[in-house]
């Protein structure tokens, strides 16, 4: 059985208005029932100040952090068993935001840990990261 798209439609088009992205001809996205994103009091941590959960809401309600794991999903399944550094570099997107979003796809269960790896984009180990 292969993995779902995080959406049915599996383009990056942009996001509609009331945060759903959109499907190319600007039509709504529905989001895969296989991914919950996180709640945004989850996204910041309890000593963060107030504007960490302010933009926590922002990124959530926009559906830009859905936007992102669309992204680093298809990048994941595109090139497995690279790390997030090397996943960041070949979708072009900040590595940081890689990083956090490939847990929260491995906790859908649409991504999963593979082993120790060589990054190419860094030269250092890191762990590999694989579609599920």
């Amino acid at each position: 059985m292969t993995q779902p798209d995080l959406f049915l439609v599996a383009s990056t088009a942009g996001v509609a208005r009331g945060g759903m992205p959109e499907a190319e001809g600007g039509e709504a996205r529905r989001p895969n029932p296989y991914f919950r994103p996180r709640a945004p009091e989850t996204l910041a941590r309890r000593g963060d100040p107030e504007t960490s959960l302010e933009a926590a809401r922002k990124i959530v309600s926009s559906g830009t952090d859905a936007a992102q794991c669309e992204r680093v999903l298809e990048a994941l399944r595109r090139y497995p068993n690279h790390t997030s550094a090397d996943l960041a570099k070949l979708c072009g997107m900040d590595r940081y935001i890689v990083a956090r979003r490939l847990p929260e796809l491995q906790a859908a269960g649409l991504a999963r840990i593979g082993g120790k790896t060589l990054s190419h984009s860094t030269g250092k180990s890191g762990m590999a990261w694989w579609p599920a």
